[in-house]
């Protein structure tokens, strides 16, 4: 090849190893958030998203396009709709600070990292209209902080953790996935409570296993009386079919 093209590569090279020893030496936020961003660009193959502007080449991660920055770390990280292809890495946890984490409408793949539940400051999490597989981790009844939970459109699978129920949320959004079993108790009762407040805030429907009982303590959950819990039937099976109550003298009659 022309000597101009080898030295092009070899200047190429160079401002890559910089940047990448800048992690250390640049001050706009922690070696270690510097390493997560970093972590993220290289899992999803980041030189093809739709728009990388900034990563790996400005000395300033706060200048990255998608980051924004506050009090020396990183608060929102919005990479909608932006050509991520491939898995969220776990070191994400690294962010100690970000309110904002939403990632929808990419090719994100495999499970949801369970670390993400050690990010204490999170108050919404987008990881909607992805390819994402696996369970939901109970780890995400430990994000105190989050209000809004939406994971619409993906492939998870397994039931819902109760730990969800445990969460102070505003929007809980699971729907059209390949969720199964019970929706736990403490689940459709924040999911009861969201809807009371708006309809449009929660979503079950769409998981074609997933089904509540119509027992006495999920209708004191449907706190609008709608027999509808965030678009799930009270005492339907994933037919539509009613399920029996376990607790009616009739059925155990049947069994005695």
């Amino acid at each position: 090849p022309p000597r101009s093209t080898l030295s092009s590569s070899s200047a190429a090279s160079d401002v890559y190893k910089r940047q990448f020893v800048d992690c250390a030496e640049q001050t706009s936020i922690p070696e270690a958030e510097c390493a997560a961003l970093f972590a993220l660009y290289y899992s999803t193959t980041g030189e093809g998203w739709t728009d990388n502007t900034g990563w790996l080449t400005d000395p300033d991660p706060c200048s990255w396009f998608g980051v924004t920055c506050a009090d020396g770390s990183v608060e929102f990280l919005i990479l909608t709709n932006n050509g991520l292809v491939g898995p969220i890495p776990s070191v994400l946890e690294d962010l100690a600070g970000l309110q904002w984490l939403i990632l929808n409408q990419n090719q994100l793949s495999g499970p949801i990292p369970g670390e993400i539940g050690n990010l204490g400051s999170l108050r919404i999490l987008d990881l909607s209209v992805n390819q994402l597989t696996g369970a939901i981790p109970p780890d995400l009844g430990d994000l105190a902080s989050l209000l809004d939970l939406l994971l619409i459109q993906n492939e998870l699978s397994g039931p819902i953790p109760p730990e969800i129920g445990d969460l102070g949320l505003e929007v809980l959004a699971l729907n059209v996935n390949q969720l199964s079993g019970q929706v736990p108790l403490p689940v459709a009762e924040l999911g009861g409570q969201i809807q009371d407040v708006s309809a449009i805030r929660c979503h079950f429907e769409e998981n074609p296993s997933l089904f509540m009982p119509g027992t006495p303590d999920y209708e004191v959950a449907d706190l609008d009386h709608d027999g509808v819990i965030c678009g799930i039937e009270l005492g339907a099976d994933t037919d539509g079919d009613a399920i029996p109550d376990a607790t009616d003298p009739d059925l155990l009659a049947g069994f005695l």
